[in-house]
């Protein structure tokens, strides 16, 4: 039954029976308050590069059933949710969603090597491709030379936190915060000051800011502090509460809301290496709560993060490490194995992409350096992959990608 009404002001029922033919056609250009998302049908799935697209806008791909949905919208940093029944999501990185990266890895700083010991710092920044397996290229030098520093990224630029240099009683620790841009090869800048100077530390990245955690100051003394700066903005440095432990040597992993940083040591000099996992968040100033354990005690490994979890690569557990342990970035648990490196190795350093994990140079012996990348598979648990060298073998240096 159907109601309308006539024009002397009277309700005419009509009933179904009574409606017959077509619709004129009628131009819907003047109806408001109608909205609803843009879907973009096609056979392939979106990538970070798929602009042109607005938050909220539908990407079906006809040929696997999938549907996405765009939840950052920023010139060839997108990001899409898969909301269909399968899994994985296209993310441009931590100004979008998580720490990944997709065009490239940077190896920034570092230690090298002469046979018996360290020979000279490293200045320089190595990029390497994600797509291609080849030898890194230079891609610009940091302000100062350094070992043991960390690093953080954001969608457009790399930054590289503290560090030390020397040895024994004539050893420093560094205070600076460097910032290269990832588009174009060009030597840092200086981007800020860290509250307290240390080495050895862990870097983590949310959405806009970078963290350094945990590391060794001038006196060999551990740190327990967590240091948050701003990427968009210079000299902005304060203080984000603590570790649950002073430690340094641990690696520094991400999820899109925590940082976390897995193992380390708690004695520069000793194999005091620890399992503990810990975690805090990004959002609020507090110290550092437990999160589970390493499948056993190790330091100077490489970090790791996907979408959901964090892997551990290599390091020193009194020997030389090939495990890839990872755990979940939401549920408190002990970590499992998934593969192994092509090579044992400690201080080695991780670089996340958006399926793959990358691990850069290291040590494989005493006064050994190494110049290999590997990457293996987040979605199998298999022995890594060589995937070209660096431009110089090289240990303890910070990592970042793009």
């Amino acid at each position: 039954m159907a109601l309308t009404q006539a024009k002397d002001g009277n309700i005419v029922s009509l009933d179904s029976s009574q409606l017959f033919g077509k619709l004129p056609n009628m131009n819907g250009a003047t109806l408001t308050g109608i909205t609803s998302p843009s879907v973009h049908k096609t056979n392939s799935d979106p990538t970070i590069d798929s602009n042109g697209y607005s938050l909220g806008d539908l990407w079906a791909n006809y040929s696997n059933g999938t549907l996405w949905v765009c939840t950052h919208v920023e010139t060839g940093a997108n990001s899409w949710n898969n909301v269909g029944t399968r899994s994985g999501h296209v993310n441009a990185g931590s100004g979008a969603f998580g720490i990944q990266g997709t065009i490239s890895g940077f190896t920034s700083g570092g230690l090298i090597g002469n046979g018996s010991q360290f020979s000279h710092y490293v200045m320089a920044t190595d990029k390497f491709d994600f797509s291609s397996n080849t030898t890194a290229s230079d891609h610009g030098d940091l302000t100062k030379n350094r070992m043991g520093a960390s690093g953080s990224s954001s969608t457009t630029h790399g930054f590289t936190s503290g560090g030390s240099r020397g040895t024994g009683t004539s050893r420093f620790a560094v205070t600076r915060t460097d910032k290269f841009t990832f588009a174009s090869a060009a030597n840092s800048t200086e981007h800020n000051e860290l509250v307290l100077a240390r080495g050895m530390t862990a870097g983590h990245s949310s959405k806009t800011h970078g963290y350094v955690s945990g590391g060794f100051a001038v006196s060999d003394a551990l740190s327990d502090s967590i240091d948050k700066f701003s990427f968009a903005a210079a000299n902005t440095i304060a203080d984000h509460g603590n570790l649950s432990v002073s430690k340094g040597y641990g690696s520094g992993l991400s999820s899109e809301t925590q940082g976390f940083i897995s193992g380390g040591a708690t004695n520069i000099g000793a194999n005091n290496h620890i399992s503990t996992i810990d975690k805090f968040d990004f959002s609020s100033n507090t110290t550092a709560a437990p999160h589970g354990n390493l499948s056993g005690n190790r330091s100077q490994s490489a970090g790791i993060s996907s979408m959901t979890s964090g892997y551990t690569a290599g390091g020193n557990t009194g020997n030389y490490s090939s495990v890839i342990d990872y755990f979940n970035f939401s549920s408190n648990t002990t970590a499992a194995s998934h593969g192994d490196l092509s090579v044992a190795r400690n201080e080695c350093t991780g670089h996340s992409h958006t399926t793959k994990g990358y691990i850069s140079g290291g040590k494989t012996g005493i006064g050994v350096y190494s110049s290999v990348i590997d990457y293996f598979d987040y979605s199998s648990n298999t022995t890594a992959t060589d995937h070209g060298d660096l431009s110089v073998a090289r240990s303890l240096s910070a990592g970042t990608q793009y």
